[in-house]
């Protein structure tokens, strides 16, 4: 503990490496860096490249020690800092946590800065995806297709990926953009400002950084795999139920067993559910029944996280008392050179799809829903298409679809 507090307490170790707040009492075990509370959390969602521990109540074995010994900030900042553009903005302790999180991913996980003259994502002429955009009348927010041309020197958003006229084109120069996650309820939201017949327009939106859409938006081929649960869940233990109530408070409130259909049911699924993703390497989205996997496979190291978290799944399960019903769990590929990769859950291999219904929406590999608007057009309104319509963004999950083209427009 004398040798790990005598590296703590270098001078080079004294910011954290990521924002510059002083004092930094967490440390990545596998980046050899110092950080702070905050950057840690981000890290932690990274954890195939940055492994975090606390510095004073965590237990560190002298290997660990060692590392943070031969490296330490200076030393990774030379590696991971090393060409940064001179227009980059870095941000500090005092930003808002998007600025920070894209910081993060950037030196780490997309290692932009390692090596000279690296073609970066953000400095392409034009650059397109998918934000959730606030409708003006609803308060609503439905995704959008937005374009940033650099060439034409404006910014596009179309109400239809296939639009060829945009809603709005609005020249970047009378543009003003800032972050606003509390006003708009995202750690994501920005609020554009910009000029129009000399009133002053907002469009307020989001993205979902770390979400399905956003590993393909970045040209990752990416699996979900679409889990169904097969015991109904009114018949699931009571004694197991009231276990994962206690931290809710609300456990003795529920004195008896819940009936299949009833206001409290999908409610305390989702609680019962709710440890589902401990332990997960990827991304997880819960929202009662309808529950899936996600991840990038365009590495082996990503298959085979995908596949540890299959395996993770099925032991909570076990666990749980819930069983899986695995001839209804199938495997979603998306993104252009996929290797459509087949999973295993338990003993079970798991067939692949090119169409599934996500929250009662249908969703192909391509991440439209031209079968659900050609039903919506053959009079087949189902109930997926009202939620489309009329949803509101819900916590841990892509609502209401991975990605849907609203048929309606705002």
């Amino acid at each position: 503990m004398r040798t790990l507090k005598e590296v703590w307490k270098r001078p080079e170790n004294s910011l954290c490496a990521d924002c510059g707040k002083p004092d930094p009492d967490w440390a990545s075990s596998t980046l050899g860096v110092f950080i702070c509370l905050s950057c840690s959390g981000i890290h932690r969602n990274i954890p195939s490249i940055s492994k975090v521990k606390s510095l004073k109540m965590d237990q560190w074995d002298d290997a660990q020690v060692q590392f943070l010994a031969k490296n330490g900030n200076a030393v990774t900042k030379a590696t991971y800092e090393a060409h940064i553009p001179i227009y980059y903005y870095q941000p500090t302790y005092n930003d808002c946590q998007v600025l920070r999180e894209q910081w993060i991913r950037a030196k780490y996980e997309r290692k932009e800065f390692t090596e000279p003259g690296k073609q970066l994502p953000y400095s392409d002429a034009v650059k397109e995806g998918i934000l959730w955009k606030r409708g003006r009348d609803n308060g609503q927010f439905l995704p959008r297709k937005f374009l940033l041309s650099e060439r034409e020197g404006c910014l596009k958003y179309f109400t239809k990926q296939d639009a060829k006229e945009p809603k709005i084109n609005v020249k970047i120069d009378v543009i003003n953009a800032t972050f606003q996650p509390e006003k708009i309820g995202n750690p994501n939201g920005l609020q554009i400002t910009y000029l129009k017949d000399n009133k002053t327009r907002n469009i307020f939106v989001y993205h979902e950084s770390g979400k399905v859409t956003h590993l393909v938006d970045q040209g990752k081929p990416t699996d979900v795999i679409f889990l169904d649960f097969s015991k109904a869940f009114y018949t699931v233990s009571h004694r197991t139920l009231l276990d994962k109530m206690s931290s809710t408070k609300l456990d003795k409130h529920i004195m008896c067993g819940v009936q299949q259909g009833s206001v409290l049911s999908p409610v305390l699924f989702n609680i019962f559910i709710n440890d589902l993703d401990a332990g997960l390497e990827g991304i997880l989205s819960n929202f009662a029944n309808d529950t899936k996997l996600g991840g990038a496979v365009d590495s082996l190291e990503g298959r085979e996280a995908l596949q540890r978290n299959l395996d993770k799944a099925e032991d909570w399960a076990i666990t749980s008392h819930m069983k899986f019903n695995k001839g209804k769990c199938q495997i979603l590929h998306l993104g252009w050179g996929n290797p459509g990769c087949t999973d295993r859950l338990g003993s079970e291999m798991l067939e692949s799809t090119a169409v599934e219904r996500d929250l009662q929406v249908l969703v192909d590999g391509k991440l439209n829903m031209s079968q659900q608007c050609l039903g919506i057009q053959e009079g087949q309104l189902c109930p997926g298409g009202h939620q489309a319509k009329h949803h509101q963004p819900v916590k841990g999950g892509d609502c209401p679809s991975l990605r849907c083209t609203e048929v309606a427009s705002s």
